[in-house]
């Protein structure tokens, strides 16, 4: 017969059981917190200044211009207007309704919030020149916009990166991010939606997007109306397939197949053949023991004995150490698959892949100052560009590497499918470093770098997610009918698939034979 008891609470468990739900609460109104602060970045000038002075002023103005000492660009924001007003309140309610104000009223004036104007005194430089009139007005018109872009990327990515670790803090950011891209987007396809008079006009008076699209007209004579389409598309789908393209890099690792429960109970039938692992094991049996019955000696178990424990299964999962998790894990994968088990000379060239991508980008934007504005920085673009050969055949060995055990396989361990798209993937691989290579070293192919990288990238992304999850269903069907431990008797949270991820205990319940 099996009966059960419960332990009282101990103050730990009490404060974590608090720290969950204080979690859970901030969890639920991260989006709001996200979306609010979106809302003053806006109204307090930020957003504004981000775009007028680092975009149009710094990025546009000042690196295609030549200025006197002690000049530059003109400025005018907003809200930067309303803030200096609360220096010269009159009272403490005045000062509060002026805050107020600044904080939460829109401040435009006949829909403008700022601007930036070149001034007087500026002069051509030698990249103005090297990119033409029609350039650099193309050029100065879109770096306003380029900031916050990348301000709302990087919110979005960090956002994505965090979301186990710290959900609350992820969900802000995220919330923060694409709430400043929706507005950002919108301005972009105001240009899009405008006839070809319009688009005329709107250049003519300060649209941004509009007068990129009539410049580029002049360089590429591609209608004024594509381009800013194709921009709006641009600005509107960059964030989503980045933050899509995390995801799917998060959820591609052969490691996330094995869940803790499984990892566990494969540990426990391994871990008398090793000294370590049997002292671990020892060790949390006596603590398990003496907090479930508060006896300080506990008699010793075999490790296949509490195979049919739930309790201690989970007792194991929230204190086993983490790397000793993480390795059971990949012992088990390697146990499944040789082939399919993560390696040290996988992870090596899939570094130097992403290195092949990070110094072409750097080489790129080298080489463009050396050739105008900045010549000290030939030697080092040359430098960098030399390197792109080398990493480019290590990019096609890693996707060559990867292939090649994918097809090893037998097919109930990686199906059909799954070496199809493997094989894809490294077609895909190979047309990005070639295209790479061709824009980094053909006169006249640079344009083609970004939309190789870009295309590439969110490609062999979606290609290792899809072939992973053809692989991982056949992991479920073979391997995962070793997991036959019983439900726990107590309400419990089922473990979760994330190796770090901190699990709910079983509320100091446990059952007694």
């Amino acid at each position: 017969m099996t009966t059960f008891f419960t332990l009282p609470k101990t103050k730990r468990a009490v404060r974590k059981a608090n720290s969950t739900d204080n979690v859970h609460i901030m969890t639920a109104f991260s989006p709001a917190i996200g979306a609010a602060g979106s809302y003053l970045y806006q109204t307090t000038g930020a957003a504004v200044a981000l775009h007028e002075v680092v975009g149009h002023g710094i990025l546009g103005m000042r690196l295609t211009s030549d200025y006197p000492h002690g000049t530059g660009p003109h400025y005018w924001i907003a809200g930067f207007d309303e803030f200096h007003k609360i220096e010269h309140a009159t009272s403490p309610i005045d000062g509060i309704q002026k805050s107020c104000s600044w904080l939460f009223i829109d401040h435009s004036k006949n829909g403008v919030d700022g601007y930036a104007s070149q001034g007087p005194d500026y002069h051509p430089n030698a990249l103005a020149k090297y990119l033409g009139p029609y350039g650099t007005e193309a050029w100065i018109s879109i770096t306003g916009s380029i900031p916050g872009l990348v301000v709302n990327t990087a919110c979005v990515a960090t956002g994505m990166f965090l979301r186990h670790k710290y959900p609350s803090l992820s969900l802000g950011l995220i919330f923060f991010g694409f709430t400043n891209s929706l507005i950002d987007s919108a301005y972009a396809w105001s240009a899009a939606c405008m006839s070809s008079s319009e688009l005329q006009y709107n250049a003519a008076t300060g649209h941004d997007f509009a007068n990129f699209a009539i410049q580029m007209q002049h360089i590429t004579g591609v209608h004024a109306t594509l381009i800013s389409l194709s921009v709006a598309l641009f600005w509107t789908g960059l964030i989503p397939l980045v933050a899509l393209g995390i995801y799917f890099y998060q959820n591609s690792h052969q490691i996330d197949w094995v869940s803790n429960q499984l990892a566990v109970k494969y540990w426990l039938t391994q871990c008398f053949k090793n000294e370590e692992d049997t002292k671990v094991f020892n060790q949390l049996w006596q603590a398990y023991q003496h907090e479930r019955t508060n006896n300080p000696i506990a008699a010793n178990v075999n490790p296949n004995d509490c195979l049919n424990d739930p309790c201690f299964i989970q007792y194991l999962i929230n204190n086993m150490p983490k790397s000793m998790l993480l390795d059971t894990k990949k012992a088990f994968l390697t146990a499944w698959q040789p082939l399919q088990a993560p390696s040290k000379l996988e992870s090596t060239l899939a570094y130097a892949t992403l290195s092949t991508v990070i110094i072409g980008v750097i080489s790129q934007v080298l080489m463009i100052f050396a050739e105008t504005i900045a010549p000290y920085l030939l030697l080092p673009a040359q430098i960098l560009q030399s390197l792109m050969p080398i990493l480019s055949v290590i990019s096609i060995a890693n996707a060559l590497y990867e292939t090649q055990k994918d097809l090893l396989c037998p097919d109930f361990h990686v199906p059909l499918l799954a070496k199809a798209l493997s094989c894809f993937k490294l077609f895909v691989t190979v047309a990005m470093v070639v295209s790479m290579i061709v824009a980094t070293f053909v006169p006249g192919m640079q344009l083609l770098f970004l939309p190789a990288v870009f295309l590439g990238t969110l490609l062999t992304l979606s290609l290792s997610f899809a072939k992973n999850k053809v692989i991982q269903n056949a992991f479920k069907a073979s391997a995962l009918q070793m997991d036959t431990i019983p439900s726990c008797p107590i309400a419990i949270q089922q473990p979760s698939n994330e190796a770090h991820d901190e699990l709910e205990s079983c509320d100091h319940s446990f059952r007694v034979a």
